[in-house]
């Protein structure tokens, strides 16, 4: 289908701990990558590939979104000017608790590095902590893997407030 990656979709695993595939709340190692493994390497028609695995596409979910929006209106009418004179002041408060909602990880696009994979070699399931550096072990994980990144930015603003003042004639 077009797809020039040469590798897409890793294993995964069902061991204990991976009923959910994230870590809420944790920014280093949102991604349980102990979860997942690469396929292993086969040969076709002499061409050496790493097939899809069966992870499958949007089986994980994102951090969540919590967004609490507060507005208060005073309608005030001023008969001495005249019967329709009124003035009406308004202030919004916009993500009101102040809660950063961030956007699921996608900087760090792969999870693995498959490039040590023998031909028929089946790579370890990744580690149970955040991947820190990459390795050259046949389980080797992309740098920052299932980590946010700076450049994951939160899908809300933070809080914002908004006064107004209208008069009507």
């Amino acid at each position: 289908m077009n797809n020039s990656d040469s590798f897409a979709y890793p294993n995964r695993l069902s061991g204990p701990g991976c009923s959910s595939l994230t870590n809420p709340g944790n920014r280093d190692d949102y991604v349980k990558l102990q979860c997942f493994q690469i396929p292993a390497p086969v040969t076709v028609n002499g061409v050496n590939f790493i097939p899809l695995g069966n992870a499958g596409r949007n089986i994980m979910t994102g951090p969540g979104l919590v967004d609490l929006d507060f507005s208060l209106e005073k309608n005030t009418k001023v008969a001495r000017i005249s019967d329709t004179f009124s003035i009406k002041l308004r202030l919004d408060i916009f993500n009101i608790a102040n809660r950063a909602n961030f956007n699921p990880p996608v900087q760090n696009e792969f999870l693995f590095n498959p490039k040590n994979l023998a031909v028929g070699e089946v790579a370890a399931p990744g580690p149970v902590g955040p991947c820190t550096s990459l390795n050259s072990g046949p389980s080797a994980c992309a740098e920052g893997a299932g980590a946010f990144n700076g450049a994951d930015h939160t899908a809300t603003t933070s809080r914002q407030m908004q006064v107004s003042l209208k008069v009507i004639w």
